[in-house]
């Protein structure tokens, strides 16, 4: 017991430990809450129509014959890589998407536990903080799903992580332009 006690002490030290766990604690957690229910359409309708133009037609458009900018291009880009390599709305395409957005989630909290890690000393709390970002389950849910809401989430924290290393690092304030584009 003491020398397990001891190796799992060591083993929480390698931060690809930390994230190996967040992964499986994702994958979980988008299994219980999201990929087990059945696919939800709602908007995914028309990311999906964009993606789908972007392919056949190379236009951003919901019809195939207008420009639309309704929806932002990021989501409608994932979803044209994930049609482009895995086939249009096919089984594999959905679910190259739902891992992607497992992998943003548990990225998510790899970077909550950097964040508490790096900029305030508190690794343990990090640990913490990375294991209840991956257990929430609406972001289980839409892990699960074809929807805008994981990559937000992800780009949230990440925008947060990036501007506390640059208020950190004492760099230019031009550091927070870019971090814009």
């Amino acid at each position: 017991p003491v020398y397990l006690k001891l190796f799992m002490k060591k083993l929480l030290t390698k931060n690809w430990v930390i994230f190996l766990i967040l992964l499986i604690l994702a994958g979980a957690n988008s299994y219980l809450f999201g990929l087990s229910r059945p696919q939800g359409w709602g908007d995914a309708i028309e990311y999906s129509a964009y993606a789908k133009n972007l392919i056949n037609l190379a236009k951003y458009s919901i019809d195939g014959v207008n420009f639309c900018s309704f929806r932002e291009p990021g989501y409608p880009f994932i979803l044209f890589l994930a049609y482009s390599f895995f086939g249009i709305e096919t089984l594999l395409s959905f679910l190259a998407v739902k891992i992607s957005q497992i992998l943003m989630l548990a990225t998510g909290g790899f970077l909550a536990f950097k964040i508490l890690t790096d900029f305030f000393g508190r690794r343990k709390m990090g640990i913490l903080a990375g294991i209840l970002t991956v257990l929430i389950p609406y972001y289980g849910y839409y892990a699960g799903d074809i929807s805008t809401e994981m990559p937000f989430a992800f780009f949230l924290i990440l925008s947060f992580f990036l501007i506390l290393k640059i208020i950190k690092s004492h760099t230019n304030i031009f550091d927070f332009v870019f971090l814009g584009l």
